[in-house]
């Protein structure tokens, strides 16, 4: 599945971590299990590390719908 939205949060603290998006009228806990299998693209893609807490980043991001896993997240 995919969604375009906002990253909002990635909640390092919960295990697996979490990046928060909203978008589309709803808002999605995506789970990071495997991050150095996410696919980063976009503009500044190879400058981006993740940090915790509060986010303002307009994104395109990629899921599994049964396990709600990140698997890709393009940077807007």
């Amino acid at each position: 599945a995919s969604m375009e939205g906002v990253l909002i949060r990635f909640d390092c603290e919960s295990t697996p971590p979490l990046a928060w998006i909203a978008g589309e009228g709803e808002q999605l806990a995506l789970r990071v299990e495997k991050p150095n299998a996410i696919r980063i693209l976009g503009t500044g893609a190879v400058r981006h590390t993740f940090e915790c807490g509060e986010q303002k980043q307009a994104v395109r991001v990629e899921y599994r719908r049964q396990t709600r896993e990140l698997t890709a997240i393009e940077f807007r």
